[in-house]
């Protein structure tokens, strides 16, 4: 596959197959990240290579950016000692995290070229997942890229026009685009909260009326709270849209759970519905808000 058809097939790859990823491929990915260009010819990215089910669900818990269930998550770290030894303050300050995003590309494209899908992420609790991978407090997260074998071919994302990115020599004002993105409608995100909390609404009064209520299981709704709760964390730094997101996602885990436990056709529909929809959200922002309405309307089958 030529370099230029590699770059253009890579997608953010967010649902994945069972088939696991044997190690002798992670080890050619970690290879070719560790090619990547470094200052000063630094190399203190660390690559920490989760592959253990039990180890890889964990973090997935706690990251609420991942999705998809990845057989891998490969995280990309920095060795600050190192950097402080042989580096500089800029080194710690930009150095690092710039080698570990050029790393991570360089991951990214030869997965694509291997068959394979990825997503990297920066949204999941640091901490928690210091904890997890056990590193030492010289070393930063950078990065998580989570690895697997595509369940799923995306749709191609759009892409601004050159005239609004390429600029010769100086600054010009660029011309509108007519690509240009629209300001959301009045009142749309009063329509999601709202949305969420029907849904949330509905399946605890189906759960509530059910006289033969079956026990949960404990491991899921830990996931749920903690998928929650590291949501909730994380989502003051990042872009508004993860917001929606989010709780679509946390409503579909809690059909699923709802599912499990009673049964019923309206649960399965209602995460077949989310599973489908929920990858708009970067791609076509106007499917995913149509998908929050229909996930909305089919929850009232639940009243």
């Amino acid at each position: 596959m030529e370099l230029t058809e590699v770059i253009e097939k890579r997608r953010s790859i967010r649902k994945f197959s069972d088939k696991p990823v044997s190690r002798g491929i992670l080890t050619e990915l970690i290879r070719e990240a560790a090619l990547a260009p470094t200052a000063s010819n630094l190399q203190a990215w660390r690559f920490f290579v989760a592959d253990d089910p039990e180890l890889v669900r964990d973090i997935d818990s706690f990251s609420p950016g991942l999705s998809g269930k990845p057989p891998v998550i490969i995280a990309i770290a920095s060795d600050l000692a190192e950097a402080e030894r042989r580096g500089s303050k800029n080194s710690l300050v930009y150095g690092l995290m710039m080698d570990a995003a050029m790393a991570a590309e360089n991951l990214m494209l030869k997965a694509t070229e291997l068959g394979l899908g990825t997503c990297a992420i920066k949204s999941y609790n640091d901490k928690a997942v210091h904890k997890l991978l056990k590193l030492p407090d010289t070393m930063r997260l950078e990065i998580l890229i989570s690895v697997g074998w595509p369940a799923a071919e995306p749709r191609e994302p759009k892409r601004k026009a050159m005239e609004d990115v390429l600029f010769w020599n100086t600054w010009e004002e660029p011309e509108a685009s007519e690509e240009a993105a629209e300001k959301p409608e009045a009142g749309k995100e009063a329509v999601r909260t709202d949305n969420g909390k029907s849904a949330a609404r509905a399946a605890a009064a189906f759960a509530s009326e059910n006289t033969q209520a079956q026990q949960f299981n404990k491991k899921e709704l830990q996931d749920l709270l903690i998928y929650m709760i590291t949501s909730a964390a994380g989502l003051p730094g990042e872009p508004h849209m993860y917001g929606p997101l989010r709780l679509i996602e946390s409503s579909r885990r809690l059909a699923g759970m709802l599912g499990d436990a009673y049964g019923g056709a309206v649960f399965e529909e209602l995460t077949a519905l989310i599973d489908a929809g929920k990858g708009k959200n970067m791609t076509d922002p106007e499917g995913f808000c149509e998908m929050l309405q229909d996930a909305a309307a089919k929850a009232t089958e639940l009243l």
